[in-house]
């Protein structure tokens, strides 16, 4: 879904292409705009999540783009796959697929600074990278918190007696909060008391929403996303996963 113009669909959840985006700020910024190079696998999400990066790099005031290159996991040529990137000299490789794959690079990429499109990958990157693994960043989505997290969290646990596995409430709480107020902004009393319900005007309040969620300000900007996020940085170093100073 993300990267692409959708009509009727709206979500709170932020996009996974957030990620991707905000590792090229990160990129252009904290690392000051070196020459990147983007690989992404043959999954059709991975696909779209790599190019959310290089079209957000490719923009004004980024660094270079080396290119981006598709790989297919299966039948991986790796040193030819390396060859092809180190002729593009990069100094960055924002990869976005198969942790082996990603492992097969990084060991024949001297000198190249990885970084990894989700954080889920980490471990096993490092246990196939080995040394080469040491430096590789990680851009990660913060779950939402706060007070209004905390009260709905206690909530839920007296409810269900349950403590929540993930965010997935608090976002699902702010959807059915948000069409709930349109529903009341875009319906009306039919002349024989029934409501009536005008899509048309729904739809429109709901593309236009802004508004103070559980998860965050929801600020829908006309493309089916609506929903805010923090983020934080990380990098491997001697073989773990912490958080970037």
């Amino acid at each position: 879904l993300a990267g692409t113009p959708h009509q009727s669909f709206n979500r709170v959840i932020p996009s996974a292409a957030y990620v991707s985006e905000a590792a090229a700020l990160f990129t252009a910024g904290t690392l000051e705009g070196p020459r990147v190079a983007v690989v992404h696998d043959e999954l059709i999400r991975n696909r779209v999540i790599g190019q959310a990066f290089a079209d957000a790099y490719g923009k004004p005031d980024a660094g270079p783009l080396a290119g981006v290159f598709p790989v297919i996991s299966v039948n991986l040529d790796a040193d030819a796959v390396a060859e092809e990137i180190r002729a593009e000299a990069p100094d960055v490789v924002y990869y976005a697929g198969r942790p082996s794959t990603a492992a097969a690079l990084a060991n024949r990429l001297d000198g190249v600074t990885f970084i990894l499109a989700e954080r889920e990958m980490a471990a096993e990157f490092v246990d196939l990278a080995g040394a080469d693994a040491e430096g590789a960043y990680v851009l990660d989505l913060l779950p939402p918190a706060g007070d209004a997290v905390d009260e709905l969290a206690a909530r839920y646990a007296d409810l269900y007696d349950a403590v929540p596995g993930s965010a997935i409430y608090a976002y699902t709480v702010d959807a059915v909060n948000m069409l709930l107020d349109g529903l009341e902004a875009a319906g009306a009393a039919g002349l024989d008391g029934e409501f009536v319900l005008d899509r048309g005007a729904l739809q429109a309040y709901i593309r236009a929403y802004e508004g103070a969620g559980i998860t965050g300000p929801l600020v829908c900007d006309g493309s089916g996303d609506c929903g805010s996020a923090e983020l934080q940085v990380y990098i491997i170093r001697d073989g773990e996963l912490v958080a970037a100073d």
